[in-house]
């Protein structure tokens, strides 16, 4: 049952224009109500308030016993999509849906699967006589069948009432007649209001006449109209509109479809504001992992040093003592290097024919490595083996050079190990007061141009410092240089718990560990973190721009798109459901320029580095310096990626905010009078 008690409508005008004057109105089930009178009489206005498409300002109207007076938007939304069918003059049918996709749409508000909701309207257009047309767009078809497709929408959600807004007035006398009948066989189960200017055709088909006049009531052919009922206040238990998914992206996909050089050109300017934050974080990214390989390859992770507190402090041969002690330590020793002797003769400037003999430093030393090839910061450079005693070495490709006698390349070094494997490195003298005459055996080879290096067991260099320094300390000058600013630590252990234990223990004694892999890490990564802030904050000012055609672009498919807007409303789309439809078109726009600028930033990342790696290449060839190892000069960063993405897309999202919220509070009354 539907009742309209006293009721009141005003339209704020200057005059402040009563457009519906205390409207009393019970309609049953079964009864076809025909309402009647001229234009400007109030009888779309009547309707309106009704379907609740329209407020109205004093009364009540209840709806099964249910008052309506303190309705919220979204109950209201319930009511239209669950109790109210409508039909309307203009058939108001979204023109980029199909007949069946119009006529589900009601059900998909409500949450009802793909599956049954096509099942359902595909019922009701077989019942309407439109079963060869349902896979046609709405200006595919005739008026007559767009109305009967607009009735088949109007009833698939099985409403208790129907409203009918001159229904026939775009047809022909035959098709009205077909539209009429199918009105007054469903007022047998529904409450059926049909406004109408056609006297002789709402005296043929309802069952009963109320005659508008200046927004009064004055005439009704039902007898005892004027009975009040009135009920309190209760909670509608319908189905709420919800936008699933598939019906966003039917929509986005349909709107996006008919515009679609809008859509690309939209998304082709975003997507350059982000090509450029991709290839920026791409080339940050690049430099930060070779330079962090690099000083991997010099520092292992796993070596850490001890120094003292107090700075510029030595540490001291107590403290080294101590910390092999530890259980924590696999090895630790001070960073030694030896100058072997070699014997020179000098001219003496008093007697020339006198020379003076004497002793210089060799280019060629010998510098301190861990017994452990797991400790060995090159290990991974390394050609050949490493030295299993403190007779055996390792050699620099330059200390190779000077024994074979050829330049060797970095591509060479197994060819010159095979020239110098199991040669001997004779080291005559480390003190000018005694002769050594010992030798050690070349069994591995690292590539580096610039020092005369041969890699020595840290044992073997302890053993001359305490034959021949007896642990004295050694002045820059001298051929023995032992570093006791800092003490190289390898552990045994990687658990952060127990490097912390370590770490206090030391503390107690004066001494600060570190790891200097760490330390340099941590300085590049914040270099280059700050330097790829400042970039990306330039970059981000294109992105700025594109967010703005964004919202532009939204906000004129707005424009476009009032009456569609107002089309939902009227089958009980939400304001939520509205925003979620253009700010879900929004965050699409956002993904398909993340996905062009992706893909165009991969294809421009793969040129640079080929363009890059060729002509360093080849310049190194040409220098005679050898083969270059491939450089990723921009190297991919998907956890940049997927930020990018998140990023693109909420940024489009936003953008198109403002006009999305502009669309949901437009009135569905003034909406559908847009063409």
């Amino acid at each position: 049952m539907l009742v309209l008690n006293n009721v009141n409508k005003y339209y704020k005008t200057v005059n402040n224009f009563h457009a519906l004057k205390n409207i009393d109105l019970t309609v049953t089930k079964g009864e076809f109500l025909a309402v009647l009178g001229e234009s400007g009489s109030g009888k779309s206005t009547l309707l309106n308030v009704v379907s609740g498409l329209d407020t109205y300002e004093s009364g009540d109207i209840t709806i099964g016993g249910i008052s309506t007076e303190n309705f919220t938007k979204r109950e209201w939304a319930i009511y239209r999509n669950n109790y109210v069918g409508f039909i309307f003059q203009e058939y108001n049918l979204v023109d980029h849906l199909s007949v069946v996709e119009n006529v589900e749409l009601p059900l998909l508000l409500q949450g009802v699967s793909p599956k049954e909701a096509r099942q359902r309207a595909l019922e009701k257009c077989q019942l309407l006589g439109l079963k060869n047309h349902v896979h046609k767009v709405p200006k595919k078809v005739s008026g007559g069948q767009q109305q009967r497709a607009a009735i088949a929408r109007a009833l698939v959600t099985e409403p208790e009432v129907i409203l009918a807004d001159e229904p026939t007035g775009a047809l022909d006398s035959e098709n009205a007649k077909i539209i009429l009948d199918i009105l007054k066989a469903l007022s047998k189960d529904h409450v059926v209001i049909l406004v109408t200017h056609d006297e002789e055709n709402a005296k043929e088909y309802a069952n009963r006449i109320v005659t508008l006049e200046d927004g009064r009531i004055i005439n009704d052919t039902k007898e005892d109209v004027t009975t009040k009922i009135t009920s309190k206040k209760e909670t509608i238990e319908f189905k709420s509109p919800n936008m699933k998914l598939k019906v966003l992206w039917k929509f986005a996909k349909n709107n996006m479809g008919k515009r679609k050089l809008r859509t690309l050109f939209t998304s082709l300017t975003m997507a350059i504001g982000l090509i450029s934050i991709f290839l920026i974080t791409f080339l940050i990214n690049g430099i930060r992992t070779e330079i962090t390989d690099f000083v991997s390859e010099l520092i292992p992770e796993d070596q850490y040093f001890v120094k003292s507190e107090v700075n510029q402090a030595l540490v001291s041969y107590e403290d080294l003592d101590l910390i092999r002690g530890k259980d924590k330590v696999n090895e630790a020793f001070f960073p030694t290097r030896i100058h072997p002797l070699i014997e020179s003769e000098d001219i003496n400037p008093e007697n020339p024919n006198v020379p003076t003999k004497g002793y210089v430093q060799n280019s060629t030393f010998l510098y301190s490595i861990p017994v452990h090839k797991k400790n060995f910061s090159r290990k991974n450079d390394l050609v050949g083996d490493y030295p299993k005693n403190e007779r055996e070495v390792i050699v620099t490709s330059r200390v190779a050079e000077q024994i074979i006698g050829f330049k060797v390349k970095e591509d060479d070094l197994d060819q010159a190990l095979d020239e110098i494997k199991d040669d001997l490195i004779e080291v005559d003298q480390i003190s000018a007061d005694e002769t050594l005459d010992e030798s050690f055996k070349i069994v591995g080879i690292v590539f580096d141009q610039q020092s005369s290096t041969v890699f020595t067991l840290h044992t073997k260099l302890e053993q001359y410092v305490n034959d021949f320094g007896n642990g004295a300390e050694y002045e820059q000058y001298t051929n023995i240089h032992v570093d006791r600013s800092k003490l190289n630590v390898f552990l045994n252990t990687e658990d952060k718990d127990e490097i912390e234990v370590f770490k206090d223990e030391l503390a107690d004694e004066g001494l600060v560990l570190r790891n200097p892999s760490n330390m340099v890490n941590g300085s590049i990564d914040q270099f280059f973190d700050t330097l790829l802030y400042i970039l990306l904050g330039t970059a981000s000012v294109s992105l700025l721009v594109a967010g703005i055609l964004v919202g532009l672009m939204v906000y004129i498919s707005v424009v476009e798109r009032i009456k569609e807007i107002g089309i939902l409303t009227s089958i009980g789309a939400r304001r939520a459901n509205i925003q979620s439809l253009f700010i879900f078109e929004s965050g699409f726009i956002g993904f398909l320029s993340a996905i062009i600028a992706l893909v165009l930033s991969l294809l421009i990342s793969m040129l640079i580095n080929n363009i890059f790696n060729q002509t360093i290449g080849s310049l190194m060839r040409t220098l005679n310096l050898g083969d270059m190892e491939e450089f990723k000069l921009l190297h991919i960063d998907w956890l940049a990626i997927l930020i990018v993405f998140g990023i693109s897309i909420g940024f489009a999202i936003v953008s198109g905010l403002i006009p999305a919220i502009r669309a949901s509070g437009l009135k569905a009354v003034e909406a559908l009078r847009q063409e």
